[in-house]
């Protein structure tokens, strides 16, 4: 009777970790059924509503780009939300970011270029601060500086743009090094 107790918890341990194992894989399979839906729908996007602008007499390659990055943005932030990688997802997040940056302040939308900019500084001080100091991160981080010293010397001229000249400078000094090793 001893030797058949032991064995019925045994077995009920069994079909527990059986079923939290069941459960973790529906998660699972449940997160990659919404990071397809989302990779999908951002394909199918880029695919027609980029196909539908193009078809226009005149094409501005700017604002192309501003609308191929806006989606494909879109769908990286849901992505993001239920990837089990996020250090990838986010710095590609941040490095779309900062082309979306780019391309407003080529099209002169300064406040948009410069929220585009915070969002891939906030993104980027984490991926740093997390990875123990991913150089791709880091060398991203001194761009992202060096372009908000560029808008800060249009808005607000020449010295302000100081500091954010000075963290570009420590950031590149910092991991330039570290991505020749």
């Amino acid at each position: 009777a001893l030797l058949s107790t032991a064995s019925a918890i045994s077995l009920a341990a069994a079909r527990n970790r059986a079923v939290t194992a069941q459960q973790a894989a529906a998660e699972h399979a449940a997160a990659a059924g919404k990071q397809r839906d989302a990779a999908l729908e951002t394909l199918r996007k880029l695919v027609f509503e980029v196909q539908d602008e193009m078809e226009q007499e005149v094409v501005d390659l700017d604002e192309i780009q501003k609308s191929l990055l806006t989606i494909a943005l879109d769908g990286l932030r849901e992505v993001a939300t239920s990837a089990d990688n996020r250090g990838v997802t986010n710095y590609s997040t941040a490095a779309a970011e900062y082309r979306m940056a780019e391309i407003l302040a080529r099209l002169d939308d300064i406040d948009g270029s410069e929220r585009e900019l915070r969002r891939a500084e906030n993104i980027l001080q984490l991926l740093v601060k997390e990875t123990g100091g991913d150089p791709r991160a880091g060398l991203l981080l001194a761009d992202v500086y060096s372009l908000l010293g560029d808008i800060a010397i249009e808005t607000e001229g020449i010295d302000s743009a100081d500091r954010f000249v000075k963290q570009a400078a420590t950031l590149r000094s910092k991991f330039g090094d570290a991505e020749q090793e």
